[in-house]
């Protein structure tokens, strides 16, 4: 099947969980996830973008994103142009992901707060690699003044059978993003709490 073929069937309802370009990785109404392609070179989507999608026997794919539902939040960036650029819509809250190991950029989470706060999201903190030594009495201070502002702590690890059990008791009943730099485990953690997300996610980005 053509991308530009004419849709046939009805539209159903899904969330776009990962985007290539013009191949994303949808979750439909069941919980099902599955390779999907863009229908229409105008259509642009992000991650969490609710959208209506056909069945499709295109080779790659499963089916064909036609249209996306308004957005009730969009976290953006800005470009080269110093225009904003949208990176990941529909969210409830942003977390900011910290650990011992990169030295934490206490500054970059500063700003990733007061973003999730200029776009209306609740925002929370994780230290992340709780198994490694700690980093020093600087981020436990930091820590510390982050709780006191109002701001949910928690801890994690990808080595500990319950190292993520407080982080998915924070993220449950919302839609989240886990921001930071590199290196703090932001993948690693995505992995433990989505269970095949990142073979997914390869084979879409293999297709591209």
């Amino acid at each position: 099947m053509r991308e530009r073929e004419a849709p046939q069937a009805e539209p159903e309802p899904g969330r776009v969980m990962a985007s290539h370009g013009r191949r994303v990785l949808l979750e439909d109404a069941g919980g099902r996830r599955l390779p999907c392609r863009l229908y229409g070179r105008d259509l642009k989507v992000v991650c969490g973008d609710r959208v209506r999608w056909q069945r499709a026997r295109a080779e790659g794919a499963e089916g064909l994103v036609l249209a996306v539902e308004p957005r009730g939040t969009e976290l953006a960036r800005l470009n080269a142009l110093g225009h904003g650029e949208p990176v990941v819509a529909n969210l409830t809250r942003l977390v900011a992901v910290l650990a011992p190991v990169p030295p934490p950029d206490l500054e970059l989470c500063d700003r990733y707060l007061a973003a999730a706060a200029w776009a209306g999201l609740d925002a929370a903190i994780v230290l992340n690699k709780r198994d490694l030594p700690a980093a020093g009495p600087a981020l436990a201070a930091a820590l510390a003044v982050y709780r006191r502002l109002g701001y949910p702590v928690v801890s994690a690890s990808k080595r500990e059978e319950d190292g993520v059990a407080d982080l998915a008791a924070l993220l449950a009943g919302g839609c989240s993003v886990l921001v930071g730099q590199s290196g703090v485990g932001k993948s690693s953690l995505t992995n433990r709490l989505v269970p095949g997300i990142d073979a997914a996610v390869q084979e879409i980005s293999r297709g591209t």
